[in-house]
C-alpha cells in the first residue's frame, strides 16, 4: 500500500510540474507577443549610386518621442542598420559617410507596432553637400501580417465623434455598429452591439 501511494504522489507531482511549466511558457509567449506589438522598428539598407552596399555609414535616429533624443548606429558589412523597440512618434534619419553626400529622411511618422523599411542611396560627393528628403514616410508595413488600428490625437480631435470608448472602437477598420451612428456623443449612455 505504501508503494502504491508513493507512485501516485510521484505522478501527481509530475502533473503539477508539467502544468506549471506549460503555464510559464504560455505566460512568457504572451509577454513577448505584447512587447513586439507595442514597439516599432526602423530598418533598411544603405547603398551607393552603383547599387553596392555601404558598410560603416553612421545612421542617426532622432525624435522627441525618444527618451534620449537621438540614437546612433552604424551599418554592418551588408549595409544594413536597425533601430528596434521604438515608441510611436515622428522620426528623422540622417545617413553620413566621409566622401558621400549626407542624406536626411525627415518626418517619418511611425505608429505602434509598425515596422518601417527606410533604404538610402548615397551619391559620391565632391563638396560638402546634404540632400534632404521630406514627407516621404513609409505608408505600408511589409514585415508584419497582423491587423491593428492606431488612432492619433490629431485624428481623435478632428473627426466629429463622441469621446467615449465605443465611438473610438467603431472607427477601427472592420468594426460595425448595429444601430444608427453616434454623432457628437448623442448615444453616449447607450452601449450598442458591435461586430467585426
Amino acid at each position: 500500500m505504501g508503494a502504491q501511494r508513493r507512485r501516485r504522489d510521484r505522478s501527481t507531482r509530475k502533473v503539477v510540474l508539467t502544468m506549471v511549466l506549460v503555464a510559464s511558457l504560455v505566460g512568457g509567449a504572451r509577454a513577448s507577443s505584447a512587447q513586439s506589438v507595442a514597439s516599432s522598428t526602423i530598418h533598411g539598407i544603405v547603398k551607393d549610386d552603383t547599387d553596392a552596399t555601404l558598410p560603416g555609414v553612421t545612421v542617426t535616429l532622432s525624435s522627441p518621442a525618444l527618451q534620449v533624443g537621438q540614437t546612433v548606429g552604424v551599418t554592418d558589412e551588408s549595409g544594413s542598420y536597425r533601430f528596434g523597440d521604438l515608441p510611436a512618434g515622428i522620426y528623422r534619419l540622417t545617413f553620413e559617410l566621409t566622401g558621400f553626400n549626407t542624406i536626411i529622411r525627415d518626418e517619418l511618422r511611425i505608429t505602434i507596432g509598425f515596422t518601417a523599411r527606410v533604404d538610402a542611396t548615397m551619391g559620391v560627393g565632391q563638396l560638402q553637400e546634404s540632400v534632404m528628403v521630406s514627407g516621404q514616410s513609409p505608408v505600408v508595413d511589409l514585415s508584419s501580417t497582423g491587423s491593428s488600428a492606431n488612432f492619433t490625437e490629431e485624428a481623435l480631435e478632428t473627426i466629429p465623434r463622441g469621446r467615449d470608448l465605443q465611438a473610438v472602437v467603431e472607427m477601427a477598420p472592420g468594426v460595425s455598429r448595429a444601430e444608427s451612428p453616434d454623432v457628437g456623443g448623442s448615444q453616449m449612455a447607450e452601449r450598442p452591439d458591435m461586430s467585426t
